[in-house]
């Protein structure tokens, strides 16, 4: 590594910090923006690297100001090792940087000099998020048919190449942990890019989840769901009402029947097992135990309720194969009890008695762990 040893010559990462910690305009050496305010600086100072390669990263943080400050403790310090060769390689405690589970960070690497500014990766600052761990007991798991994401049988999707992947909108597994004072949901799909860039780790599906768990409730759709076009099984009307989708802004909230809401929640995602990890709190949801609606439709930060429509033929934004738009179920997949199908539910709507489709919610009985 021919860096080694150089005078005033710096790799630094630039993170936004956790929430609230002061933060900067421009960089600590180069003293330029990055397109976000940075609150910490982690950097390699290559005057410092040793002739095997061997040396230390530091840690500083914002003052707000524009000045930095050196962070680095002793309890930190078989992190800060840092080997230099045809590799950089350091490791970075997530606490060093404001970065928990579930919480997202926006970073740059800058490799610079004092007021000249060398190389950024990458072109556009990074988005990065720490994956919400399961940390419950599990106490139930059922699954959905793999391949189902087509509602009576002929939905499609829409035409754009972003819909290309198989499984967007398949959910295949359901399950529920007990976390002590929070419920945790996982739902599984087939596939779970994040194409738009959604800072909860997915972009495609949209979910809509109806409880029924608690005495009373109401049986018709909830404002921010209609869109789904819709109806529910009167022997069991609803009670609480999550809408799930990769932005906070609209996809981590929570109702109820009775008018509380929206209560914020959280949601996050693991790629890697195509699971969507919804963290409820019991002091928000005592009881989880009871009938579940589980709907899943395609995102669109346009569409009402954040729906993408389904049409008669398919467009390249709209999906395709609905036999009437106006009246049947605007979703791609639902978590059907046995007994019955998603296809057979799906085509008890009835246009010319103005009746939507009657969805039969899933029973879920707690094993206590």
């Amino acid at each position: 590594m021919t860096w080694a040893g150089t005078e005033d010559l710096y790799l630094t990462l630039y993170t936004s910090g956790a929430p609230g910690a002061p933060a900067n305009v421009t960089t600590r050496h180069s003293e330029i923006p990055l397109g976000f305010a940075p609150a910490t600086a982690i950097q390699v100072r290559f005057e410092k690297i040793r002739s095997n390669g061997s040396g230390v990263v530091s840690a500083y943080a914002a003052d707000g100001q524009g000045g930095w400050t050196f962070v680095s403790e002793a309890s930190t310090l078989r992190f800060r090792p840092v080997v230099v060769g045809d590799l950089i390689e350091f490791t970075l405690p997530f606490a060093e940087i404001g970065m928990e589970p579930g919480k997202a960070t926006t970073m740059a690497l800058v490799l610079e000099k004092p007021g000249e500014l060398l190389d950024v990766l990458s072109d556009q600052p990074v988005l990065a998020m720490v994956p919400t761990l399961i940390q419950g007991v599990e106490v139930l798991a059922v699954t959905d048919p793999v391949g189902d994401d087509h509602g009576d049988g002929a939905y499609v999707y829409p035409t754009n190449n972003v819909f290309g992947v198989e499984g967007l909108f398949d959910l295949q597994g359901y399950r529920v942990y007990d976390a002590d004072d929070r419920w945790q949901l996982a739902l599984d799909f087939g596939a779970l890019p994040n194409d738009w860039g959604g800072p909860q780790g997915f972009s495609h599906p949209i979910i809509y989840l109806y409880f029924d768990v608690a005495e009373g409730g109401a049986t018709e759709v909830f404002e921010e769901g209609a869109a789904a076009r819709v109806a529910f099984d009167p022997e069991h009307p609803w009670d609480t009402f999550i809408r799930v989708a990769g932005w906070p802004a609209y996809g981590r909230h929570l109702w109820t029947s009775d008018g509380t809401g929206p209560v914020l929640i959280q949601v996050a995602a693991d790629p890697k097992r195509g699971r969507i990890i919804v963290t409820i709190p019991k002091s928000d949801m005592p009881v989880i135990e009871g009938w579940h609606y589980v709907l899943v439709g395609s995102q669109d930060g346009y569409g009402a309720n954040y729906l993408r429509p389904i049409s008669v033929d398919p467009g390249e934004w709209v999906g395709g194969g609905i036999p009437d738009p106006l009246w049947a179920p605007q979703i791609y997949d639902y978590l059907a009890p046995e007994g019955t199908s998603q296809e057979t539910l799906f085509g008890t709507f009835d246009a010319a008695e103005g009746i939507f489709a009657t969805l039969v919610p899933i029973y879920i009985s707690i094993t206590t762990p």
